[in-house]
């Protein structure tokens, strides 16, 4: 049963090489114990799906690596899963070919109503596909939401004002922008003003009411809100995962299984 429910597609590519993509298919299907009368309206509908059907029949080892990865995702949804589990689905491809792993995703979700789990390095690809993300770091989830509520919860919105270059009305402008309390912080530098806020959708209409007020113009305004990278470093901080936690070091058992050896 549990066979049935679960479909994975791993990280390492996990088709037969010397059978053609309708072959891997069909020994999927095999395996997966897919009906007989099915199998053949299966095959036909995941090789639209990931618009394999000019090279059904070809070796795949003849594939791009793109190619293959797409099948891969075919073989892993060929017995129709409930939960369906990607790991790492677009490392290695090229930005066109990650676009369209992205848009299989989509599909996959849409017209099959399946639950998806993907792990990724990339945040963009996290951001972009996820209704709820999870942030593991050392084994352990650290943190659980959506996307959006993630990135709020920084309250880094950082905005970048260019003003007239009038010394006492700037420094008026700024005391006043001070007093708010969605503001966090203003730093200023030779040529820009950057104001730190908690609530950029709030605030952003008072600095205009402000300038206003205060008749300093604004010549340039740029809004920078958090992304998902900045919340993955904010809960794992900025080192290098190269060092292992102490639990399971690969040298070392190599080393120890070569003595037993010897």
């Amino acid at each position: 049963q549990v066979r049935k429910n679960i479909g994975f597609v791993q990280q390492e590519i996990g088709i037969d090489e010397y059978l053609t993509a309708r072959e891997n298919l069909q020994f999927q299907c095999k395996i997966s114990q897919v009906p007989k009368e099915q199998v053949t309206k299966r095959i036909d509908e995941v090789i639209d799906l990931v618009e394999l059907k000019e090279k059904q029949d070809e070796p795949s080892i003849t594939f791009s690596g793109g190619m293959r990865k797409r099948l891969d995702i075919a073989c892993g949804l060929i017995h129709r899963p409930k939960v369906l589990f990607l790991d790492e689905p677009t490392v290695g491809l090229d930005i066109q070919t990650r676009r369209k792993i992205w848009e299989y995703i989509r599909k996959i979700h849409k017209e099959f109503g399946m639950t998806l789990f993907v792990s990724t390095h990339y945040m963009e690809e996290a951001d972009s596909l996820c209704d709820r993300v999870g942030i593991i770091d050392y084994g352990k989830i650290q943190a659980v939401d959506t996307p959006e509520s993630m990135k709020n919860k920084l309250e880094t919105d950082m905005i970048t004002l260019s003003v007239t270059p009038d010394k006492i009305k700037k420094q008026q402008f700024i005391e006043k922008l001070k007093t708010l309390d969605l503001i966090k912080d203003v730093k200023i530098n030779e040529t820009n003003m950057i104001v730190q806020s908690s609530n950029s959708t709030q605030v952003i209409p008072k600095i205009f009411q402000i300038s206003s007020e205060i008749g300093v113009n604004i010549d340039s305004f740029v809004l920078n809100k958090p992304t998902l990278d900045d919340v993955f470093i904010s809960y794992t901080g900025h080192n290098l995962r190269d060092e292992t936690n102490g639990k399971f070091n690969k040298r070392k058992e190599f080393n120890q299984s070569r003595r037993r050896a010897l």
